[in-house]
């Protein structure tokens, strides 16, 4: 049997990309359409607001010109939500932070890329909230 490359490749050099792929998108669509700060008020517990709760009514397709439109109103309801928190955290040890600090020693401080990437990620968890998918 022939010795192929395969039965090798633990002694071969390992070409490494030099900078971390980040394959996950980082679009933040709704989050970059708000406005900082805009009317923010105090809140206590929870937040209120006037919602429509059912369509009009009196909308409807008239069969010829002698039919006689429904009359009908639209619903007015109170929906609450209570205060969320949004926070993110990382635990990294000392010896990881002094063992990735150098370009010499890892592609990318670990301590700078857990920061970035926390930033991304809560970014992208905010603007997924506020699309309604949790």
């Amino acid at each position: 049997m022939a010795y192929a490359l395969n039965d090798f490749s633990n002694a071969l050099h390992n070409v490494l990309l030099p900078f971390i792929k980040d394959n996950f998108p980082k679009s933040t669509i709704l989050l970059d359409q708000l406005k900082r700060d805009a009317n923010t008020t105090v809140m206590n517990n929870s937040f209120y607001a006037p919602v429509r709760t059912t369509r009009h009514g009196g909308v409807s397709n008239l069969g010829n010109d002698n039919d006689t439109t429904i009359s009908g109103t639209a619903g007015v309801g109170q929906g609450s939500v209570g205060v969320k928190i949004i926070t993110g955290a990382f635990d990294i040890t000392k010896l990881a932070i002094d063992a990735t600090k150098s370009s010499r020693s890892a592609v990318e401080s670990a301590l700078t890329y857990q920061a970035t990437s926390l930033a991304s990620d809560f970014a992208r968890s905010i603007n997924r909230q506020f699309y309604g998918d949790g």
